[in-house]
């Protein structure tokens, strides 16, 4: 993918990067007196790998090359994608675009020309998408929030930083489950759609147990407690006698006829208000519901659909094909139904709460005004009194109502989702068993590299977790070690390189840079050095490692003579020995 890394200024040391091995070293610069306190650190090695990822569109690392010292620079790549040679540009004072050269005729997505601009160019997010549909055959469409793009695909081929080598499936420590998960699936191979529905339920599944987590708490401290949906319907029970009881004692109620007349206005009034003031409780909670329904509805697309119906014609046969017809058929109608309802029922909803809203302040205005007329009569303070009691009952109820409403509702959607689980999880096993061949072929080689590094070969398994989930586990004797856990992520990364390689997938580029070594001992690294250099060359991807002088272990046998063969340039650590011929 990448044959040379280049600059705009004279003093950029460029990189060509030829199929097979390719070596950037580290040295300590020419000095009267070698100085032991001295590093290579600075020189431009790990530079080199945001370079890469900086012209490539990500915009991760632009925190680190967009500074004033570098003002006025432009990175580029030569890239070769699919027999034909590209060029890309990216400049650190305009880094929203990306400039391109090459035929882009058969692309699904062109470049274009913005005004004033002298060639073409991407937007860096377009460009990423570009290049997914380009180099991984990523179908542009499928933009949910967990599907794999190119920017989290290509990590794996080009790690960044300590912590991408402390564990082989993730390409950063704190790499979300999902995104782990579906990068994974698709490197090896495999249809990642079973897997990232189980995440996308398992977190909606998340965001209902925090909702009744919060439902729980209404009222709880006048309960002593939350209940659950048996207690809180018993309370409702007990609730409903207690209003039976207040609603005798104020029909027995006797006065003289003037406060007859206010007592029964005044109870009329304050039923009104009661009555509407609960309809207005129970659509908002209501409309809330149907407002984040809206929001977290998510249905089938039909390219998703199609794709998958020409993937199970190959693959399964007209059983499944038929499936997949009425699957794309229904869930149309149905979220365009869902979605349209969904609308309908908020606009109904706003509407009724706004006139509810109004016609509770007309009335509770009209009972002030009655009351009002007769204050301070011992009369009606009793009277009053039996009916705050009843409209304090009355509240209690409205509050219970809405909440085993609430649950119940919750309720219902927690089973949905475990149907949905349990019906994913053979989607899941399907997946795998599809790419069954593809699978075993990354597990075997990860094995074989391994035996070549340790006297105990390591494991790499694949298969189907809890509820649908991709279970990953690779295990070498004695993995607790540094070095150990970074040989084991070389030869993960070796294992889908040569996988992608056969397969015709993916950039055909592994890039490493000296921290994959550290804690790794002379012996390992030497192996694991031939080993990549036969494994690039044997099946013509590009091998990329920057590393110090000092840490290559020629003590091992390494021939210094051929492996500086593949020396594409030499960096130092003084005056302009640099990657970019200067100090900042």
């Amino acid at each position: 993918m990448i044959l040379a890394i280049e600059a705009n200024k004279e003093k950029f040391k460029p990189v060509e990067v030829k199929t097979g091995f390719n070596l950037v070293l580290a040295r300590q610069g020419a000095r009267k007196k070698r100085d032991p306190r001295k590093s290579t650190n600075g020189s431009g090695k790990t530079l080199l790998l945001l370079i890469c990822h900086f012209c490539l569109g990500s915009d991760s690392v632009r925190q680190e090359l967009c500074i004033s010292e570098l003002a006025g620079w432009e990175f580029s790549l030569r890239l070769e994608l699919a027999g034909r040679e590209y060029r890309v540009t990216r400049s650190t004072d305009d880094p929203a675009r990306v400039q391109v050269e090459g035929d882009f005729g058969d692309w699904r997505f062109q470049p274009a020309r913005v005004r004033g601009a002298e060639v073409d160019s991407f937007a860096a997010d377009e460009w990423q998408v570009a290049l997914g549909a380009q180099l991984y055959g990523l179908d542009p469409e499928d933009r949910d929030g967990r599907h794999p793009t190119f920017g989290n695909l290509f990590r794996y081929a080009v790690r960044r930083g300590s912590g991408s080598f402390t564990d082989p499936f993730k390409s950063f420590p704190q790499q979300p489950a999902a995104e782990r998960d579906v990068a994974n699936a698709e490197l090896f191979g495999v249809d990642w759609r079973p897997f990232r529905d189980a995440h996308r339920l398992l977190a909606r599944r998340d965001v209902l147990k925090k909702t009744g987590q919060g439902i729980g708490e209404v009222r709880s401290e006048e309960r002593g407690g939350a209940r659950d949906l048996g207690e809180l319907e018993a309370d409702l029970g007990e609730v409903e006698e207690a209003i039976g009881r207040e609603t005798v004692l104020l029909g027995g109620f006797r006065v003289h006829p003037r406060y007859r007349e206010i007592e029964q206005e005044v109870g009329e009034l304050t039923g009104a208000i009661r009555e509407r003031s609960g309809e207005a409780v129970s659509r908002r909670e209501a409309l809330g519901f149907y407002r984040q329904a809206l929001v977290e509805e998510v249905g089938v697309e039909p390219e998703e659909v199609r794709r998958l119906y020409a993937e199970a014609e190959v693959e399964f046969g007209d059983r499944v094909r038929r499936r997949l017809e009425e699957a794309e058929e229904f869930s149309r109608r149905l979220e365009d139904n869902r979605r349209q309802s969904l609308a309908g029922e908020i606009d109904r909803l706003e509407g009724e709460i706004t006139a509810l809203e109004s016609e509770v302040e007309e009335l509770d205005t009209r009972r002030r005004r009655a009351l009002s007329s007769i204050d301070g009569s011992g009369a009606v303070d009793e009277f009053l009194q039996i009916r705050r009691e009843y409209e304090d009952l009355s509240d209690r109820r409205g509050a219970l109502r809405v909440e085993i409403e609430q649950r119940r509702g919750l309720e219902e959607q927690f089973d949905q989702i475990k149907v949905d689980l349990e019906s994913n999880k053979p989607l899941a096993r399907e997946s795998l068993d599809a790419g069954r061949e593809s699978l075993q072929r990354v597990a075997a080689l990860f094995h074989e590299f391994t035996e070549e590094l340790f006297e105990t070969p390591g494991t790499l398994r694949i298969d189907v977790g809890k509820y649908g989930k991709l279970r990953l586990s690779a295990k070498i004797p004695g993995a607790g070690s540094q070095g150990i856990k970074e040989m084991m992520v070389f030869c993960y990364d070796l294992a889908l390189a040569v996988s992608g390689a056969e397969r015709g997938f993916g950039p055909m580029l592994l890039f490493h840079d000296s921290t994959i070594f550290d804690g790794v001992d002379a012996r390992q690294k030497a192996s694991a050095l031939r080993l990549a250099w036969r494994l690039s060359k044997a099946h013509g991807f590009r091998y990329l490692l920057c590393i110090n002088d000092g840490d290559l272990p020629w003590e091992e046998d390494i021939d210094r003579e051929a492996l500086e063969s593949y020396l594409r340039v030499t960096l130092t650590d003084v005056n302009d020995g640099g990657l970019l011929g200067i100090r900042y």
